[in-house]
């Protein structure tokens, strides 16, 4: 019931008012997810340094480190915008230059997932050895086939005690 009087009383409110009053939740919200979006890319580009164990497909590893990169570019991109709306709401709040970047949120989200999307057809492409521009092997990557011949063989042997009926 007080959350609905809260919502009641911010309705009648003016926005600066508004503001005023969930600065508190903006900033902590704000802070922690930009805090986290740092960390996580940080955290990835340590993951992607770090040495390794010998991998033994090429197609993996390539797979694994792209997909890595795709992880640390959005987050610094989300890092940076956060860190930009932060600044703005912080050291100019009576300009709602601020809002200017929080409207923009949804789309440097939006567009970051897109990206990723996207980019699947060029990983794709980029692990069958094929540019997507013009269709022919790139010289770069180099496919090896490998050819392994398995074949079985049995040795049978008869046990003399078994061989005139014994048992």
């Amino acid at each position: 019931m007080a959350t609905f009087a809260k919502m009641v009383e911010m309705r009648q409110a003016d926005a600066a008012e508004v503001v005023v009053a969930v600065k508190p939740l903006f900033s902590t919200v704000l802070i922690g997810g930009s805090v986290l979006d740092f960390f996580i890319a940080l955290y990835l580009c340590y993951y992607i340094k770090r040495p390794k164990p010998q991998v033994y497909f090429w197609s993996t590893s390539v797979m694994l480190n792209t997909v890595a990169m795709w992880a640390i570019e959005s987050g610094l991109l989300i890092g940076v915008t956060e860190l930009i709306f932060l600044i703005s709401f912080f050291a100019l709040p009576e300009t709602w230059a601020w809002e200017a970047v929080f409207c923009s949120f949804a789309r440097v989200f939006s567009n970051t997932l897109l990206a990723a999307l996207n980019g699947r057809r060029r990983l794709r492409n980029k692990l069958e050895g094929y540019k997507e521009e013009s269709g022919k092997i790139d010289s770069e990557i180099q496919l090896h086939a490998i050819a392994i011949q398995i074949s079985q063989t049995t040795e049978v042997t008869r046990d003399p005690i078994f061989q005139y009926g014994v048992f």
